[in-house]
């Protein structure tokens, strides 16, 4: 129960209580005015965390697709597999980087793309 500050003054008592009384106030008691932010306070907090928990499973969520959708274009040849799709591996960053190849060769440089997880690093070539 919230105790309401003890005012001795009458003009005090008697304008709570003509509030009290009023429509303006939906007739209701002081006490329900003081206790009202702190009961909004621990709804917006709850608010909060409910979002910042379906962001997280948004942001899982995502990151699981870009590994299949990974998944289905990486193709290994001569090397062991690398399992992309884990509970644990998130894809970091992913991107394409120009290699510089021997200048006697033809072709000096090509593109390779890097694929960072956060425990492997792949390094891959476009099919031709």
């Amino acid at each position: 129960m919230c105790a309401v500050p003890r005012n001795d003054n009458p003009n005090f008592k008697r304008i709570v209580e003509s509030l009290e009384k009023s429509s303006v106030c939906q007739r209701l008691p002081l006490r329900s005015f003081l206790v009202l932010p702190f009961q909004r306070i621990t709804r917006i907090k709850l608010l909060v965390q409910i979002i910042q928990e379906s962001n997280d499973s948004i942001a899982e969520m995502k990151t699981i697709e870009s590994l299949v959708s990974l998944s289905g274009k990486v193709e290994f040849v001569e090397c062991k597999t690398l399992p992309l799709i884990s509970q644990k591996r998130r894809l970091v960053r992913e991107g394409p980087v120009t290699e510089l190849m021997d200048f006697s060769l033809k072709q000096t440089e090509r593109t390779i793309y890097l694929h960072l997880f956060n425990d492997h690093l792949l390094v891959s070539l476009q099919k031709e």
